[in-house]
């Protein structure tokens, strides 16, 4: 009966381990999305000077053709939000 008693609570905190591991993974997830995010707009920004220009956009066939629409501000640059929405909207 002890063993069953020890088999039983080793199988239940086993399943408990993974169930947590799981939830980190997923919690993590959103963090890795803004790191993707963050380097492709790095990658981009070819003169690293926060903002991307249409010049520089054209290094993305996708990106050059939402650029306009993009550029919530009009002001020829997309900052890290507009950017980001390009991206959120491409992974969907």
């Amino acid at each position: 009966m002890k063993t069953l008693f020890t088999a039983v609570t080793l199988s239940l905190l086993s399943t408990l381990a993974l169930a947590e591991k799981a939830a980190e993974v997923t919690e993590a997830a959103p963090a890795v999305e803004v790191d993707t995010i963050r380097i492709q707009f790095e990658i981009l920004d070819a003169d690293q000077n926060g903002e991307i220009t249409a010049e520089e956009a054209a290094a993305s066939e996708e990106l050059a053709g939402k650029f306009a629409g993009l550029d919530a501000n009009n002001n020829g640059k997309l900052d890290g939000a507009e950017f980001s929405q390009f991206y959120t909207a491409e992974e969907k």
